[in-house]
């Protein structure tokens, strides 16, 4: 493929925001995208880029993976490969890189490296971690730079990541605009979007790619016998999930009007209004730094958090409402955990607070048991008296089901993370589940018949700020 970018491509170089994302179906043309737009400093002496796939075997292997393309596309521009060190070295001296993020762990080996321009091949192969590490901590804050720094992205829906790169880059608008067009009709010239913090999304398709035979690669990606990624290669369609646990359409909002709570059916009207200081309110945590959670890290699996959730629950005569209030998601350790919850008592003041019996858990409850009404659950429902995953949310899956689980709207960030790990849970071993757990405890909680009223002499609308 010669260096002439297509017009999608053209829409997505001439970006100046700090991150983007570009393609969605196959055959748009995403990794020379990728490399193009790296390319672009390549007459600057300092200037230094990298680009990440999963693996060392997807970066190198087959005449159609990465290097292979760079190789057809950074030659021409005098580039010298060095293939040990995955490298291309230019006239003037600037260098690309290109590496792998095989485990969770492995950015630690660019610890240390700074760069003007990263780039993600396949973004929904990578876990969020692994992506804000490097555009984070490792991006240049270089002052007066003669071209733009910051992150692209090739992706198609799918993949483990699929849940956090929508919630970081497809807006609602950009989810629905791309179903608008047939895989064979070109997306029309300036469609693109804008997510939070202004990031940027370009969709492209096959009919993008005037150097694809689109007939026969569309014929072959319609031959897919798995109808969800059918339609993502096809369409691009970032809506269509697979058989997740948790369905969007069980998920309630509420809205605050002082005190009171305004719960909203799915079609987002009012049913119910609740006086916040008429509630049972609890802490509900999940910590991370099991045995198990260790051994799946070691593998290169995701990493777990530690989840804490505030929740407010009243009885509805016949019906119930679990009302989310505010979630904290950390990597922290046993000191961090007793000081975040020690701040979220002060903000929220929770009538008890409920901890795994697992991990910290008992110590947590051996030193702040004089502080606050701590708690230990340990649940149980799974093979060999062992708690399994599904079993042990069945009593959430049940009131989500019947529209009794309730988050706020419009929603904090935090939400936007809740939503993406609940969305596609699918209750395998493999993966995150902390906030399904710290949820699953939450619904034990309203089954165990919770009483008492915590009345409040604070605004809890302030939520806490780190």
């Amino acid at each position: 493929m010669p260096m002439v970018p297509t017009l999608r491509q053209n829409d997505f170089l001439r970006l100046k925001c700090r991150e983007a994302l570009y393609g969605g179906a196959a055959g748009g043309g995403k990794s020379e995208a990728l490399l193009m737009w790296l390319a672009e400093g390549i007459h600057l002496a300092d200037y230094s880029a990298i680009i990440f796939r999963r693996t060392y075997k997807q970066l190198m292997k087959s005449n159609d993976s990465l290097w292979a393309k760079a190789s057809r596309l950074y030659r021409p521009l005098g580039a010298i490969p060095n293939r040990t060190d995955k490298q291309w070295r230019f006239p003037s001296g600037a260098l690309i890189e290109m590496g792998a993020l095989e485990h969770e762990d492995s950015v630690e080996d660019y610890q240390g490296n700074s760069y003007h321009r990263v780039a993600y091949d396949e973004l929904t192969h990578f876990s969020q971690e692994q992506y804000e590490y490097l555009v984070n901590l490792r991006i240049r804050k270089s002052s007066g730079y003669p071209i733009t720094l910051g992150a692209r992205a090739g992706s198609n829906p799918g993949g483990r990541g699929h849940e956090w790169v929508k919630s970081r880059f497809i807006s609602d608008e950009a989810a629905r605009a791309v179903l608008q067009f047939a895989p064979w009709e070109p997306s029309p010239p300036g469609l693109i979007f804008e997510a939070p913090n202004g990031r940027m999304f370009v969709p492209a398709r096959v009919a993008d790619n005037p150097y694809l035979d689109r007939e026969d690669y569309l014929a072959s990606l319609a031959d897919h016998s798995n109808p969800v990624t059918r339609e993502r290669m096809m369409n691009g369609d970032w809506t269509i999930a697979p058989d997740g646990l948790i369905k969007p359409e069980w998920i309630r909002n509420f809205t605050m009007n002082g005190d009171f709570m305004h719960l909203l059916d799915d079609a987002g009207n009012r049913v119910a209004m609740v006086d916040q200081t008429k509630c049972s309110r609890f802490i509900t945590v999940d910590t991370a730094g099991s045995t198990k959670d260790k051994d799946r890290e070691a593998k290169g699996k995701h990493k777990s958090w530690s989840v804490a959730g505030v929740w407010d629950y009243k009885h509805l005569g016949t019906t119930a409402a679990l009302i989310c209030r505010h979630v904290e998601r950390r990597r922290i350790g046993f000191v961090e955990m007793c000081d975040l919850l020690r701040q979220l008592k002060r903000t929220w003041n929770p009538g008890r607070v409920i901890v795994e019996n697992a991990t910290m858990g008992p110590d947590l409850y051996s030193v702040l048991r004089r502080e606050m009404q701590i708690e230990l659950i340990t649940p149980g429902g799974g093979r060999d008296g062992k708690p399994g995953k599904v079993e042990r949310a069945t009593k959430l899956l049940n009131m989500l089901a019947k529209g009794e689980v309730y988050l706020p709207s419009p929603g904090p960030e935090w939400r936007r993370v809740l939503e993406a790990e609940w969305l596609g849970w699918q209750g395998l071993d493999d993966e995150t589940n902390d906030q399904v757990d710290m949820a699953a405890y939450a619904a034990m909680e309203c089954e165990s018949g919770l009483v008492g009223v915590t009345r409040l002499d604070f605004d809890p609308r302030v939520s806490f700020v780190r």
